[in-house]
C-alpha cells in the first residue's frame, strides 16, 4: 500500500499541474512514517532478530534528505545557488 502511494507521487511530480501538491503531499508522507522506521529500528536492534545497522542507518539518515528532495522536486522551495563574488 505504502509503496502504491510512493509510486503515485511520483507521477504526479511529472504532470505540472499537480508537482506541488505531489511534492508537498511526498514530503509530508515521509514526516509521517519517519516515526514508524525510527520504531522499527529499535525493534529490530533490541531483539537481535530482524535487519542491522547496515539497512536502518542508512534509511534513518537519508529520509530527512528525502523530504527535502520532495519539496525541491515539486518546487516547493526553490534551490538556488548564489555565488557572490569580490572584485579588488
Amino acid at each position: 500500500m505504502t509503496g502504491a502511494v510512493e509510486i503515485l507521487g511520483a507521477i504526479g511530480l511529472f504532470v505540472p499541474g499537480t508537482r506541488a501538491l505531489a511534492g508537498g503531499m511526498l514530503a509530508l508522507y515521509a514526516m509521517c512514517v519517519y516515526p514508524a522506521n525510527i520504531s522499527h529500528a529499535v525493534h529490530d536492534l533490541s531483539t537481535g532478530t530482524g535487519l542491522g545497522w547496515a539497512y536502518h542507518y542508512p534509511r534513518l539518515f537519508v529520509q530527512p534528505l528525502i523530504r527535502w528532495w520532495a519539496l525541491v522536486a515539486g518546487r516547493c522551495v526553490s534551490l538556488q545557488i548564489s555565488a557572490t563574488r569580490r572584485r579588488n
